[in-house]
């Protein structure tokens, strides 16, 4: 019977793709800009078009303002949207690109002859609402899910981590959370092709209780309303976001979100990419630290957009253009490697061969590798996965609110998204590239990377205590200079979840430091004794998230000797 049945299937999906392509009415346009000259917006005022804590992250990390960041000419785009009837869908700064829908080929030849436009590209059909394309890689080859049965308490860490205890501790993530690093104020980007039911599933009520969901964008039905459509992104973040005691804890259960819907789960078409590129420039204009990904593309419904594997170089498809630029701007990005690996194809799919993007491979709780995760490397012979984490029977909590486990890198992703967003927690004065380099120096196949596994299974201990020698060795010479010109440093500086204070004590007897608003209101104060041995003394402050974004003043008291700096608290 079940024979039978798939002949049916697949003999139906035969008729629908022959009927779109007996259709092959386009409706939907890549319409690229050649530049961006007469632009009236300046690189010296980037308050224009990024968020404040976009541009603190530019400036914490020191990467200068490019004309990638400045917007598309506004009469460019005026231009074509006046050619005709013609539908504007989205934009991307980065690739100076914008997305059309219209049938109207005189609208379409005017706008292709502008002098400003480079190419105006076919990239998706016209779909109606009952129309069905062949199924490409939409979130092919993940298993149907099977209820768990947690077979008891963990409480041998801070969390009762109940049935996802061991893909935590696989990775020593447990060993973060032990530290208070939950991800509070970290802010992840999830860019998918649904989110059925997180509003009323109970394993998100602290999330929506503690107002940490900052915003939803429906890029495939421009709508703010992401909370249907699909169960795999509700899936994928019950792994990072869940919170149910004694049954499911997620990695990063304290982090706030934005929730993107870029796929179009009823067909596999290019403008899946671009809104893609489109969800991951908005991340960045938030101020998102990670983009958690568990989308990619090779195959799709009309053969001629298909990728090769000479494609998979990071430069070539839109999609990984943008991934790689996503990184420059200082984000992580965490993509799922694909689920290839027991098929002909084989092979990673994009935008996991973006340059510097945080692909994963799926192993399970055992350090087995899953034969359904894809091997690397790139095209251009670039590691890729970079890492692995539990993708093979995976812990999560379904759209019913039943905690289940499922399989596909596309588990492994988010798994690992909110593990790296806890360990930046500790470090925010670290980049984003710092911040990769440790865990994939904790991995343990760091030194022998393999096609499947790539630098193996990251161990968050490991990834801290090397950050931690790092963030010591920077606040030595950081010392060094105090020592010279001053007494007393904070930074970052401005700060969003906290900050590290050095400085000399030049009196015996306690140093006490306080922290007031500019009301005088005093909100935070901690002490440290002298010591005879030490010429200067550091005290990290963290959690700190949740204090109102402004001017603050932070005094140190030394017996009759006071300094005082002012600080400033973004977001």
């Amino acid at each position: 019977m079940k024979t039978v049945l798939q002949f049916l299937y697949c003999l139906c999906l035969l008729f629908i793709t022959q009927g779109l392509s007996a259709q092959a009415i386009y409706s939907r346009y890549r319409i690229v800009f050649t530049d961006k000259n007469g632009t009236p917006y300046s690189l010296d005022n980037p308050g224009q078009y990024l968020s404040p804590r976009a541009i603190l992250r530019r400036q914490r990390y020191g990467i200068k303002l490019d004309s990638t960041d400045l917007p598309i000419v506004p009469r460019y785009i005026d231009s074509v949207l006046a050619s005709g009837q013609v539908t504007l869908l989205n934009h991307s700064n980065w690739l100076n690109q914008i997305i059309i829908r219209t049938t109207d080929t005189a609208a379409l030849a005017r706008i292709r002859a502008f002098p400003f436009v480079r190419s105006g590209d076919s990239i998706a059909l016209r779909m109606g609402s009952s129309q069905v394309g062949a199924p490409g890689n939409k979130f092919r080859r993940e298993s149907t899910l099977q209820r768990v049965i947690p077979e008891g308490a963990y409480r041998i860490s801070s969390l009762n981590y109940g049935a996802s205890y061991n893909q935590i501790h696989l990775h020593n993530g447990d060993f973060l959370h032990n530290k208070g690093l939950l991800g509070q104020g970290m802010v992840i980007a999830m860019l998918d092709g649904g989110f059925s039911d997180i509003n009323t599933n109970p394993a998100f009520d602290s999330l929506l209780l503690q107002h940490r969901l900052l915003g939803t964008w429906n890029y495939v039905y421009d709508t703010s309303y992401v909370f249907g459509y699909h169960w795999h992104g509700a899936n994928c973040l019950s792994i990072i976001a869940a919170n149910l005691p004694g049954q499911m804890i997620g990695a990063a259960p304290d982090a706030s979100f934005w929730l993107m819907i870029t796929e179009d789960v009823r067909s596999e078409q290019p403008v899946e990419e671009d809104n893609w590129a489109a969800g991951a420039e908005k991340a960045d204009s938030a101020g998102a630290d990670i983009i958690s990904s568990s989308l990619g593309y090779s195959l799709f419904d009309n053969p001629a957009y298909n990728l090769s594997y000479a494609d998979l170089n990071g430069t070539t498809a839109d999609v990984s253009r943008a991934a790689s630029l996503a990184v420059k701007k200082g984000m992580i990005v965490v993509n799922a490697a694909g689920n290839e690996g027991e098929t002909s194809w084989k092979y990673i799919i994009t935008p996991a061969d973006g340059i510097d993007v945080l692909a994963v491979g799926a192993v399970d709780i055992h350090k087995q590798i899953a034969p359904f995760s894809s091997y690397g490397p790139t095209a251009d012979g670039r590691i890729s996965p970079v890492v692995a984490s539990v993708g093979w029977n995976t812990v999560l909590v379904d759209t019913a609110g039943v905690v289940s486990e499922g399989s596909g890198t596309s588990y492994a992703t988010p798994n690992m998204a909110g593990l790296v967003a806890c360990l930046w927690q500790g470090f925010p004065a670290m980049s984003n590239y710092q911040i990769m380099a440790a865990v994939e120096k904790s991995a343990d196949h760091y030194t022998d990377p393999g096609d499947q596994i790539g630098y193996g299974i990251p161990d968050f201990e490991a990834a801290y205590d090397t950050l931690l020698r790092e963030q010591q060795d920077s606040l030595s010479l950081q010392a060094a200079a105090i020592l010279d010109s001053g007494y007393l440093k904070a930074f970052p500086n401005p700060f969003l979840t906290g900050f590290t204070i050095v400085c000399r004590l030049p009196q015996p007897g306690p140093g006490v430091f306080s922290l007031y608003d500019t009301q005088g209101r005093l909100v935070y104060r901690s002490s440290i004794q002298t010591d005879p041995g030490l010429s200067y003394y550091t005290v990290t402050w963290g959690n700190l998230d949740r204090l109102p974004g402004g001017v603050y003043f932070l005094k140190m008291d030394n017996g009759p000797f006071t300094r005082t700096i002012k600080l400033v608290k973004s977001g």
